[in-house]
């Protein structure tokens, strides 16, 4: 039996597993609009990101994420001047991996709502298709202001890895934890609805650990980011496409998808005020 401070991470073991098992059906089965079992599988893709929601929901202690903001940190090496500090190296990895499987869970739900209208309709609201979208863009964040506590960018000076340490072990993976790294910018640098900087910065940092490592993986990566780029340079996403305005999710009924639960710096102790996205016509911190 998982004691108290294992339990997160067995927990989240068994989510991953049904979104695996989940991921695998949809792959080798032909789906029909209308008929019962896509309905059911619909169904599972919203129960296993309320699972992943409530996971998220009940982390504290050791398990509660920090996010710190540094001014000097080189852009290209730490997005958004913006890190995490963990308890250990061991609660970051288990949030990363938390981090792309939500990312995917609601790009499967936004997938099934454009190819199954009639299936769909009856089971994901307007409004859930918005927290959808934004949980996304939320998340995909999340994934590469955490990678400097991953990965040592050659950019980085001393002083700057100092910062980084206050993760107990942290500022560094071992070479086999790499692919599952690479895996995870690419997962956020791909998904959908993510600003076009998200994009550039993931694939700035991919072809950086290619041309100082000579990993594969992570120039093959590079490229699946790089098509993501051309699809949005052929037809960007409008975030705010509803049919009328009756339809349209109201901020007040949302509460903000896209902004972090982390405990942030109190805006009045930077020295510069963080950019602000725009999404759904609704105007949020983009920290």
């Amino acid at each position: 039996m998982a004691s108290a401070l294992d339990r997160p991470s067995t927990e989240l073991i068994r989510i991953l597993a049904q979104l695996v098992h989940l991921s695998a059906f949809v792959s080798g089965h032909v789906l029909a609009d209308g008929r019962p079992k896509t309905g059911e599988v619909i169904l599972e893709a919203l129960d296993i990101d309320a699972q992943l929601d409530a996971w998220e929901q009940r982390q504290e202690g050791i398990w509660l994420v920090m996010e710190e903001y540094e001014k000097d940190f080189p852009p290209k090496a730490v997005f958004d001047g913006c890190y995490h500090v963990y308890t250990d190296m061991w609660t970051a990895r288990v949030w990363n991996h938390y981090r792309w499987a939500r990312t995917m869970v609601n790009e499967m739900i936004l997938e099934f709502v454009e190819c199954y209208p009639v299936s769909s309709g009856p089971l994901v609201s307007k409004i859930q298709e918005w927290r959808s979208r934004g949980c996304i863009v939320r998340v995909a964040r999340d994934i590469l202001v955490s990678i400097p506590t991953h990965y040592r960018h050659p950019g980085l000076e001393p002083h700057h890895r100092r910062l980084l340490e206050k993760t107990s072990g942290g500022a560094g993976m071992g070479a086999a934890g790499i692919p599952t790294l690479l895996f995870q910018i690419k997962v956020a640098g791909c998904a959908p609805y993510v600003p076009s900087s998200y994009r550039m910065w993931a694939k700035g940092i991919l072809e950086t650990v290619w041309a100082n490592t000579g990993i594969t993986q992570a120039r093959t990566h590079a490229g699946s980011v790089s098509k993501a780029q051309e699809r949005d340079s052929q037809g960007a996403v409008d975030l705010g496409a509803y049919p009328d305005e009756e339809t349209k999710p109201q901020i007040h009924d949302l509460g903000s998808p896209f902004a972090s639960r982390y405990h942030v710096q109190q805006q009045e102790q930077r020295e510069h005020k963080l950019p602000q996205h725009i999404y759904m016509g609704v105007e949020m911190p983009g920290g």
